[in-house]
């Protein structure tokens, strides 16, 4: 009697870890470069801010320098006070987003690999043609 074992694709396996990773840990792993990233944004806004003051500050400060100089500082200081929080949120919706995308293109390529085994491999073919007879079987179950 012939046994079949199937191989191990490690595309799906790996995909299949990550999503069954727990979130603690996920966070975890993830808050230090989120951190770093929104403070280089936040210091981004920052000089961003400080330019913008600088040349309108610049214009009536001709001979007030200690207040042009004053004001400029406590432009700064309020601009980093109201920017930290919006940038550290957008900061984490962008690194999200860039995750999710990334997964998104693994597992592609993982299943663009498995049709690609399944085209040279009919036992791997006639699984695959099974679940998607199953699938497509509860699709129609589920409408009735």
């Amino acid at each position: 009697m012939t046994t079949y074992t199937p191989p191990a694709f490690s595309g799906h396996l790996i995909a299949a870890n990550l999503a069954a990773e727990p979130h603690a840990q996920v966070h975890a792993t993830r808050k230090p470069v989120t951190r770093r990233a929104s403070t280089l944004m936040l210091a981004i806004g920052a000089a961003l801010a400080l330019v913008a003051a600088t040349a309108f500050f610049d214009t009536w400060s001709d001979h007030h320098l200690l207040i042009a100089w004053s004001l400029i500082w406590a432009f700064a200081f309020a601009g980093l006070a109201m920017l930290a929080a919006p940038l550290r949120r957008s900061t984490i919706v962008l690194l999200n987003a860039s995750r999710a995308l990334r997964m998104r293109q693994q597992a592609a390529a993982a299943d663009r690999a498995l049709w690609a085994l399944a085209q040279t491999d009919p036992r791997i073919m006639a699984d695959l043609s099974w679940v998607m007879t199953r699938d497509a079987a509860q699709e129609v179950r589920g409408f009735s």
